[in-house]
């Protein structure tokens, strides 16, 4: 039996998806920071000093979630596309993954005040 295309779920993502991005964008440092501490811990464990596994893991993983962005947005925009998709389970999670991302900076901050 066919599923019925649900092109309100994936306009919804569509749109939703690159806002957060926006979102992470205009926090602006976040990535960047990301990407100094690391390339700092790697230059720190050239002199000897311990293996940065905690920069290079942070890294590592606001790369993924980027990347998994650009390909639930990209899913999403093809199932619309072809008026059929059977790819809820992958573009579902992306907009939750990334409101957790868009979040974390502003979540930091706030605790390291309190």
């Amino acid at each position: 039996m066919s599923r019925i295309f649900n092109g309100f779920f994936y306009a919804t993502a569509a749109n939703v998806i690159p806002v957060l991005l926006l979102a992470i964008a205009v926090q602006g440092a976040s990535f960047d920071d990301l990407a100094e501490d690391a390339v700092r811990a790697a230059q720190r464990s050239r002199s000897g000093q311990r293996f940065p596994v905690g920069s290079i893991l942070g890294l590592s993983i606001a790369g993924l979630i980027l990347i998994y962005a650009a390909a639930g947005e990209i899913v999403a925009i093809i199932a619309l596309a072809r008026q059929r998709g059977d790819f809820e389970s992958f573009v579902g999670p992306a907009p939750i993954v990334l409101t957790v991302a868009a979040a974390a900076r502003p979540g930091r901050i706030f605790f390291k005040a309190v």
